[in-house]
């Protein structure tokens, strides 16, 4: 008789059936490894069978069941209870595996790290974010300061870690399943339910932490966690003077009338009697000191910069106000130079007077060098000669510095000689520089000077394949002198002709834009100046209204010898590279990609590949570091893409950003010179062919990551984290 379905009579027939797995599940064995002992039992029988067949073994040997038989048979079961027991592991519920106590530990720091969360956040994280939320980057509640552990990894089992919220007031369920993988068994392991508190109990690990952004935070029920979250505080927001020593006045600044930047100091009681003096890296025309409202005297320190004396001015032991007023070319730059601001308290004899080093070198070869070192004090001039034994020579390919320590400070110095005999020489060699000219005297690099821009020129110069630089009267100061020495570029004036290649200024042949971003022509630059390192640049000359099928010129900047084009796929012909350090082809105008291939003595050294843009759908970011120290500026780049990732290089867009973190906005602004809007935590700007940059800089004191958002009208935002860099 053939079987007809009936869903009616199925459905009735399914629900009398008993689910005995679901049973299992929810009444397990009050002793799991009672089963598991017996299973383990079964399957040492099922061997010695086996072993047995194999010897050809029909049946066991009879003997007289007496004493000794079993004697025997107890003996034997015993060894068979201790080789089961080892066997399966299950000798009683003993923490002395190394699973064991690698579950124990990581329960135990996961319940601290729950515990400092809360601490910071005011509750624990929710069972739906999980514990990701402890190794999160993405600061998503106020008073984050973490990530609290690196990452979430499964126990020593290959299980993850259960936990629940369950609630503000009450500790989280938080345990492994342990060896046998199974909830609420006896083998699971549980964290010390004090360890939850024990961030509100213990205040050593706040040492030098400050408090994430200082917008309120969780205070710890006890008094003394209390007194020392607020004196980190107010460490943070009064930081102290040494008695004698160098402190950079970065924080702290508000801008007043025009160019004009004040902020008060704070110098200690016991710093009485003490030289204290203000430098800038600024020249004695463009700026004006004033403390307490009145004009102080200015001494010109050269290429140094420029120094105020105000021992005579500042109250020891209280505040006082000081004011920084900018003219001429520094106007422009003034938020940069007032953040090179440093007070100095020195022993008002035992010191040296700020500018007056010189290094000379009477004789320099490479087997020897002799070294005069120069420099005055109040109480006279001090010179000392030092003789070197093959000394490092200083090169563009090894820029090696010295150093030498006067009054507890470290001065470095390059050895090397210079001559002017019919070109330029390096070292007793003849040498033809690769020149950079450099300007910054517009865009972002004007906005902000400290350290960390100038170096980052620098850095794009030396990657273009320059060995020397030209700089204006205006930058040549000590600061930036010496970076020139750390980066391997020669700093040139106009004794001589290089055919300097212009770097930062207005045109196409710009190799730079004016936020230190390469263009088509940087890549020509490389590709004449270091055949070393294989260069290959496509810039097609699209024009914006070409239709398709129209004829247009698509080049290709390269080291090697020839390239080879590809549009969509389709080769255009392989092509050697003429006078101007290019290769081109007319081809038919079509969207898609085109490719380019190049070529050295007929070896491929790299390739390059530009794709059709289509409608904006994301902002992205891109730091330019991976993490910032206290105190120092970084850089973002910024741009559109389209949904597939590609670039849009004419897009004009405006860009608002918004910083979450302890630190501000130094500036942001685009290719073509223009400085958008940036105070404090947010920030705006246009971009220029597709692209914008933003510096930002972190404060002091806080552990807190730094977080940028940038957002555009009707587009996805981008997120960029900048994490703290300790050393």
């Amino acid at each position: 008789m053939m079987y007809r379905p009936d869903p009616v009579r199925d459905k009735e027939r399914t629900d009398d059936m008993v689910d005995y797995n679901e049973l299992r599940r929810k009444f397990p064995p009050k002793d799991p490894g009672k089963t598991k002992r017996a299973a383990a039992i079964r399957a040492i029988a099922r061997e010695y069978e086996r072993k047995r067949a194999e010897l050809g073994l029909k049946s066991p040997p009879t003997m007289k069941k007496g004493v000794v038989f079993y004697a025997v048979v107890v003996i034997g079961l015993l060894m068979l209870g201790a080789l089961v027991l080892s066997a399966t592991g299950r000798g009683g519920r003993k923490w002395n595996s190394r699973a064991d106590i690698q579950a124990r530990k990581s329960v135990d720091a996961l319940a601290t790290a729950l515990g400092r969360y809360r601490y910071h956040v005011g509750a624990y994280p929710t069972t739906e974010e999980g514990l990701e939320a402890l190794a999160s980057t993405t600061i998503r509640r106020k008073g984050w300061n973490g990530p609290y552990i690196k990452k979430v990894v499964p126990d020593p089992w290959g299980n993850a870690y259960q936990y629940v919220c369950n609630g503000e007031t009450e500790n989280p369920t938080l345990y492994s399943k342990g060896p046998d993988g199974l909830a609420g068994t006896s083998d699971d392991v549980l964290p010390p339910p004090d360890l939850f508190d024990a961030p509100f109990r213990d205040t050593t690990w706040t040492q030098g932490w400050v408090p994430y952004t200082l917008r309120g935070y969780v205070v710890a029920p006890d008094e003394e966690t209390r007194k020392q979250i607020e004196r980190e505080v107010q460490e943070y927001l009064h930081p102290d003077v040494p008695v004698e020593g160098e402190t950079t006045l970065a924080d702290g600044w508000t801008k007043a009338d025009g160019a004009c930047w004040r902020r008060s100091v704070e110098l200690p009681k016991d710093a009485e009697g003490s030289f204290v003096a203000l430098r800038l890296a600024a020249a004695p025309d463009e700026v004006e000191v004033s403390v307490g409202g009145e004009r102080v005297e200015l001494r010109d320190a050269g290429a140094w910069g420029v120094e105020a004396d105000i021992s005579g001015r500042v109250a020891f032991g209280g505040k006082t106000e000081v004011s920084v007023s900018f003219a001429g070319a520094a106007a422009a730059r003034a938020a940069g130079v007032a953040r090179t601001a440093k007070l100095v308290v020195e022993d008002d004899e035992d010191r040296m007077v700020f500018g007056s080093l010189r290094f000379s070198f009477p004789e320099v070869s490479e087997a020897l060098a002799r070294v005069r070192v120069e420099y005055e004090t109040p109480l006279g001039k001090v010179e000392n000669e030092l003789e070197m034994r093959g000394p490092i020579l200083w090169t563009p390919e090894r820029p090696f510095l010295y150093k030498y320590k006067i009054c507890g400070k470290d001065y470095f110095y390059a050895i090397r000689r210079y001559a002017f005999d019919g070109g330029f020489s390096l070292n007793g060699r003849p040498r033809r520089l690769r020149v950079a000219a450099w300007d910054p005297a517009f865009g972002l690099a004007a906005a902000e000077f400290p350290a960390e821009s100038a170096s980052r020129w620098l850095r794009a110069l030396k990657e273009m394949g320059a060995d020397a630089v030209r700089l204006p009267g205006s930058l040549r100061g000590r600061g930036v002198l010496e970076l020139c020495d750390r980066q391997g570029l020669v700093v040139c004036d106009g004794r001589f002709d290089c055919g300097a290649a212009e770097v930062a200024g207005r045109g196409e042949s710009a190799a730079l834009d004016f936020c230190a971003l390469p263009n088509d022509a940087f890549s020509r630059w490389r590709s004449a100046w270091d055949a070393s390192e294989p260069t290959v640049r496509v810039f097609p000359h699209w024009n914006r209204d070409a239709k398709e099928g129209d004829k247009v010129v698509v080049g290709c900047y390269t080291s090697g010898d020839e390239a080879e084009l590809f549009v969509n796929g389709e080769s255009c012909g392989r092509r050697k590279k003429g006078d101007g350090g290019a290769v081109s082809w007319e081809v038919p105008y079509d969207s898609g990609e085109v490719k380019a291939i190049a070529y050295r003595e007929g070896h491929v050294i790299g390739e390059d590949v530009r794709k059709t843009a289509y409608k904006a759908v994301a902002v992205r970011l891109e730091p330019e570091c991976e993490a910032l120290a206290d105190g120092e500026t970084g850089f973002v780049r910024i741009w559109l893409e389209d949904e597939y990732g590609t670039a849009l290089p004419t897009a004009v867009d405006t860009v608002s950003l918004v910083l979450d973190g302890p630190g501000e906005f130094v500036a942001a602004g685009n290719g073509a010179g223009d400085i958008g809007e940036a105070a404090g935590a947010k920030a705006s700007c246009s971009l220029s062919a597709g692209r914008a940059v933003a510096a930002v800089r972190r404060g002091h004191g806080s552990g807190v990551a730094l977080k940028l958002t940038a957002s555009a009208k009707g587009l996805r935002s981008a997120e960029a984290v900048l994490p703290r860099f300790t050393r």
